[in-house]
């Protein structure tokens, strides 16, 4: 009887292990979408970085983060990722936040980041739907970018960037 235990306690770990894995493949490829934006008076497209991206709650009450990235050499030249973050409360976006990289002629990185201000970036969500682990999601995204020395806590706009477009993205569930 112990033999058979221990014959078969291996067999049924790598059983685990691979449903697991499954499991796992199967969410992350339901992760998928991308931003199509107009940086300055420029158009970009940025895919959703799904390792990077999730949402919490329900349907009708969700914390959203998302994260994109550059979807060509070019755009990588200009910018490197962005997050975006907010929460859904039955029907209304709140509490949006925006943080983009720049990257200057010089190959050097700046984060920009959006206020709670008048230039406030606004989020407006066209389409919501969970169905299990995933949540569906597309909308509209407008506001303004500026700097800051600390973390996006006070927003300078002494050379303000204006960003604006739409998105249309499926996420996993956090966690």
């Amino acid at each position: 009887m112990i033999s058979t235990f221990r014959n078969t306690l291996p067999a049924t770990a790598l059983g685990l292990a691979c449903m697991t894995g499954i499991a796992q493949a199967q969410t992350e490829a339901q992760e998928t979408g991308r931003f199509d934006l107009e940086i300055g008076e420029t158009p970009y497209i940025f895919p959703l970085s799904p390792e990077e991206s999730s949402w919490s709650g329900s349907e009708n009450f969700a914390a959203i983060t998302i994260e994109a990235r550059p979807a060509d050499d070019a755009t990588s030249e200009a910018f490197g990722p962005f997050t975006l973050t907010f929460d859904y409360t039955g029907g209304t976006v709140n509490n949006p936040e925006l943080t983009l990289t720049r990257v200057l002629p010089d190959g050097t990185t700046r984060e920009l980041y959006s206020d709670d201000g008048t230039s406030a970036v606004v989020v407006t969500v066209d389409r919501i739907s969970a169905d299990g682990d995933t949540l569906d999601l597309d909308g509209n995204i407008s506001g303004t970018l500026g700097t800051s020395e600390d973390m996006g806590r006070t927003v300078a706009f002494d050379a303000p960037l204006s960003i604006s477009g739409t998105f249309d993205l499926t996420l996993g569930l956090d966690g």
